[in-house]
């Protein structure tokens, strides 16, 4: 009978529970929220993305609602945010108020005196309603107060609104009369909770029930009825909205039209990343170019073809380059020949300008370019770029110097210093920046320069991001610490100190690559030496209207910043890097020696007891 009893009371249980979720499941219904804009840079999609997210995530807390799942959907033109099970109304709020101790609110026999009653007349509350709490401090009177939560529909328009201009961009437009700041133009708002539509407006836009299909191709208007069949209704009409499939889709296709070339697809993944939120509906097209172009430097096309055209270089086995590429259209598969020819047609044209600059460049020698750099100001108190090398030059001499490097070393040091931004007058690199560096390596070993310092040229701008390569050379590794180094201390002679995100010059890179390079490298060079040798290089009048004390005390809080976040970048605790700081940190291999040995000791079961007595 007990057994049978149990049983019952597990069955009733069950049967409880399956109607408590049934009653959640019907209680939440799904949200969506699109913002269709113009074209904004791909740049700045996938921290807007995880911006979404992470701001949905923190005011859903905020506001007390629940859901079951957060997904955010980008491209170009629009922003979507997709909430499932989101409740139906906010979660009850119980709000504790602490009010007069005990002793103070209620007589020797229980009875309220004046305090209590006047707490809770406050809140509209009778006194029997107050209760006590237990604190460190005492016994006080307290109150509890429900406040029931919220309808979502009620909500939501201020909360979606929140939600909009909390993401941030690199840079925003204005372009109507309320202000509102936006990566670009809003164009239309898609909101719905469950099939009633959540109406706000914001930059002059009204929130509706429509989105549209592909741009310019779709411009009907597309009736969302219920958030569960927005991404069918979106793929009828040419857009994938999920990132993560339009990725996976570039990739077969391109693997697709390559195989009918018989080559191998180069692929570049900040070009796929970059498609993939640049277009909503791809479709792969095989382009060719004419193949004496192939007489090119690789780098040359690899720059065309990948930077300027945003297509995939096809390979044979060797890994060489083939007169064929792989370009992605944002649209359907109609008229493929013509958008091929397009492709070609523009590709050709560059590949021609390119093929002129190059042969007009090979005309002169390094050191005929390295001229003309006198006629390239680098800023009017610091002079020209010429006389920046020379800078560069003699910075890297005292720098090898210490470093007691080589004789033979030292001479492809200097060579490298005066070459170094040689390519900066070549027709290539005005037309193609980025090539600054590769282009001065290629002329280095065309104008028969010995290998060390044909790479020296390239090597010495590295690292190109905080965490890019660094020079693999001894010799270009000088250079690069030297040119980073004149442009640091020259930018803060002149007063052009970075502040909060603004950093124009890149001085935050460049000081992050002078610690990493000697890190790595593991040259034990007082900072503080090194600043001062480069100061006394700067002109005399930039100099003589420059505080010494106060642009080494400048710089140096601003390489302190740059080591602490290399130090937390390799996982070691706050109080560690104060520590290990707090001595200085002029010899930066040492610095991290420091934070290792004490991450070591610290783990040791003998430190807090030291530590506690060294307090006492």
């Amino acid at each position: 009978m007990k057994n049978l009893t149990k049983s019952w009371c597990c069955l009733v249980l069950i049967v409880l529970f399956i109607l408590f979720e049934s009653h959640l499941i019907k209680m939440a219904k799904d949200a969506l929220l699109e913002v269709m804009t113009e074209e904004i840079p791909t740049s700045y999609l996938e921290s807007a993305r995880a911006q979404l997210t992470r701001n949905t995530e923190k005011i859903f807390f905020e506001k007390r609602l629940r859901y079951k799942k957060i997904t955010t959907y980008v491209t170009s033109r629009r922003l979507v945010l997709y909430i499932e099970g989101l409740s139906e109304k906010q979660d009850d709020l119980v709000r504790e108020i602490i009010g007069p101790p005990v002793n103070v609110a209620f007589d020797s026999a229980g009875r309220p005196l004046a305090p209590a009653i006047g707490f809770a007349r406050e809140y509209n509350l009778p006194v029997d309603s107050l209760s006590r709490k237990k604190t460190e401090k005492g016994e006080y009177v307290c109150l509890r107060i429900r406040e029931e939560g919220q309808v979502c529909e009620k909500i939501l328009p201020e909360i979606f609104i929140q939600i909009i201009i909390s993401l941030n961009f690199p840079k925003t437009m204005v372009w109507e009369e309320t202000k509102v700041q936006f990566a670009r133009p809003i164009r239309n708002l898609l909101a719905l909770y469950g099939n009633k539509v959540i109406k706000f407006s914001l930059a002059g836009v009204n929130s509706g029930k429509y989105t549209f299909g592909l741009f310019p191709l779709m411009r009907k208007k597309i009736v969302v009825t219920q958030p569960a069949r927005y991404f069918i209704l979106l793929r009828n009409v040419f857009v994938i909205i999920d990132q993560k499939e339009r990725k996976e889709t570039i990739k077969k296709l391109i693997l697709q039209v390559a195989k009918k070339s018989g080559g191998e697809v180069y692929f570049d993944s900040s070009l796929l990343d970059e498609l993939t939120y640049l277009v909503e509906y791809p479709t792969a097209v095989l382009g060719n170019f004419p193949e004496h172009f192939l007489n090119l430097p690789e780098e040359i096309i690899y720059t065309c073809l990948i930077k300027k055209q945003k297509c995939f270089p096809l390979l044979n086995r060797e890994k060489k380059l083939l007169p064929h590429f792989v370009g992605i259209r944002n649209g359907f598969s109609e008229y493929l020949e013509i958008v091929q020819e397009g492709y070609q047609r523009v590709l050709e044209a560059r590949l021609s300008d390119a093929e002129f600059f190059f042969k007009q460049d090979c005309k002169t020698s390094l050191e005929e370019k390295e001229e003309k750099l006198k006629g390239i100001t680098f800023t009017e108190q610091l002079g020209t770029i010429y006389d920046k090398t020379i800078r560069i030059s003699g910075l890297a001499n005292w720098l090898a110097l210490k470093l007691k490097t080589e004789n033979e070393k030292l001479k492809t040091i200097q060579r490298i210093s005066h070459l170094a931004k040689a390519d900066l007058v070549s027709e290539m690199v005005k037309e193609y920046p980025e090539l600054q560096g590769t282009m001065g390596r290629i002329y280095a070993l065309l104008n028969g320069e010995k290998e060390e310092i044909a790479y020296g040229i390239e090597e010495h701008l590295l690292p190109l991001s905080s965490d890019g390569r660094l020079p693999e050379r001894e010799e270009s590794a000088i250079v690069s610490i030297a040119d980073k180094t004149d442009t640091l201390v020259g930018d803060f002679a002149l007063g052009l100190i970075p502040t909060g995100s603004a950093d124009p010059y890149g001085l935050r890179r460049q000081a992050t690559g002078i610690l990493r390079i000697m890190k790595e490298k593991d040259w034990s060079v007082s900072l503080r030496e090194l600043i001062e040798r480069s100061f006394l290089l700067l002109p005399d009048e930039v100099q003589a209207n420059s505080e010494r004390q106060t642009l080494m005390d400048n710089l140096f809080n601003f390489l302190r910043s740059r080591i602490e976040t290399l130090l937390s970048e390799e996982k070691f605790d706050y109080d560690e890097i104060a520590a290990v700081l707090a001595i200085g940190f002029d010899d930066v291999p040492a610095t991290f020696e420091r934070a290792r040995a004490l991450r070591e000791i610290r783990q040791l079961s003998e430190f807090e007891p030291l530590v506690i007595a060294f307090k006492l």
